[in-house]
């Protein structure tokens, strides 16, 4: 199991992690009270929820600086991968426009995780993808 140095090279992507739950926190907005788009909006804001209380627990958990393994930060970005998935899945699927989102975990392992995890982030968003297209087809 590789090492990160520390926790402190895990805190900026639960850091940019509240900042991309505060633009779908927008987005949702929008889409509910400004275009008036008929999604389940309470599937969306549980989804959100979710994803927020687990950063929160993560922001918690390595605010100490301490050792982080690269299976931990592989974990963080499987994260990101499924709750974008399942808000896609909720708000049209691989036709969302949004659904290019699912190339940034893959740029964030590529350039932070060994070649094998940034091999599985891959396959997972494209597995996720594929999976976008097979049920809302």
């Amino acid at each position: 199991m590789q090492t990160i140095k520390s926790s402190q090279h895990i805190r900026p992507l639960i850091t940019a992690r509240f900042s991309f739950i505060a633009l779908q926190i927008m987005a949702i907005l929008l889409s509910q009270y400004w275009a008036e788009l008929s999604l389940p909006f309470f599937n969306l804001y549980v989804i959100v929820a979710l994803e927020t209380s687990l950063n929160l627990m993560f922001m918690y958990i390595y605010q100490t600086n301490r050792n982080v393994s690269s299976n931990a930060y592989f974990m963080q970005v499987v994260m990101d991968i499924l709750f974008l998935t399942a808000l896609l899945y909720f708000s049209g699927g691989a036709s969302n426009p949004f659904v290019s989102l699912l190339l940034l975990p893959i740029a964030i392992a590529a350039v932070t995780l060994p070649k094998h995890l940034s091999l599985a982030v891959t396959m997972l968003a494209i597995s996720a993808y594929f999976a976008l297209l097979l049920i809302l087809s």
